[in-house]
């Protein structure tokens, strides 16, 4: 019984360590989100709700960073949308 016992505290630490590794993760794609829409929002005033979903859409930390830098960039929105669709 107490084996029983420390292979279930075991693996429930091994669950609640990936729990808030999961929890980061998520943490820093909404925050690379609101970086990129940070930056849309400053250049070109009002974004459009369908880029917003868009933006808010992306899961991939590296393509968020990427959209990061090409926010930054992009000498408008329509150029900012037409980059999203090449890539």
């Amino acid at each position: 019984m107490v084996a029983g016992q420390a292979m279930l505290s075991e693996r429930m630490d091994d669950w609640q360590e990936s729990w808030k590794q999961e929890g980061i993760q998520q943490g820093e794609i909404r925050a690379n989100q609101a970086a990129v829409m940070e930056v849309l929002e400053v250049k070109f005033s009002n974004i459009p709700d369908s880029m917003a979903s868009a933006v808010n859409g992306v899961g991939d930390p590296a393509r968020l960073k990427a959209m990061h830098r090409e926010a930054i960039r992009s000498d408008s929105l329509e150029s900012f949308e037409q980059w999203m669709a090449q890539h």
